[in-house]
């Protein structure tokens, strides 16, 4: 069953995407929880026989929800309960944005096809995903969106609001011109 992810919770949530992201991909598990008890982050799950099968953490803007992880107990993926996580954000937020890998490699494509079988699609618009974690730096990724239109005041708003940076993506791409890959 789709639900609210409670405080309680919130450490099932985090060793589940902590076994399923890479270090770049993903916040501490003292920025999770900071920035959760302020009310900033918002965790949702899917439970099957009370066990947590799927997750995923954002942040509620006044135009959409950013989705920043999402995903499947590697344990029961390819059983649909990414995709119902994703049914239940499409049904509590009116319009959601995520952040991709750019789908340069067989994994990113198929995470991008797994996003568009679910009414996502992929935006042209530049993003530069900036950094999660202390030391690590920009990484190149794309934003799919649902029920929402993505333009450059969008990513601007999001290093702005969500990730509440000083920073613009012209910024984060000189970065990353200067070789400053975070992957």
């Amino acid at each position: 069953m789709f639900q609210k992810i409670n405080r309680q919770e919130l450490p099932e949530l985090m060793n589940l995407l902590n076994r399923v992201f890479d270090e770049h991909e993903i916040r501490t598990d003292e920025d999770i929880i900071r920035y959760y008890e302020r009310g900033r982050m918002k965790a949702y799950g899917y439970r099957v026989k009370g066990k947590l099968t799927a997750g995923a953490l954002g942040y509620e803007t006044d135009d959409f929800f950013l989705v920043e992880n999402l995903a499947a107990d590697p344990a029961v993926r390819g059983r649909g309960y990414g995709g119902m996580i994703m049914e239940g954000l499409k049904e509590e937020f009116p319009s959601l944005i995520l952040e991709v890998e750019v789908p340069e490699d067989a994994v990113a494509k198929r995470r991008v096809h797994f996003y568009e079988k679910h009414g996502l699609e992929l935006s042209d618009q530049p993003y530069v995903m900036p950094p999660l974690q202390e030391g690590n730096l920009p990484t190149p990724y794309c934003l799919m969106a649902y029920n929402y239109d993505v333009e450059p005041s969008t990513v601007q708003d999001i290093y702005t609001n969500v990730y509440r940076r000083d920073t613009t993506l012209e910024e984060l791409q000189e970065q990353l011109d200067q070789g400053l890959l975070a992957i």
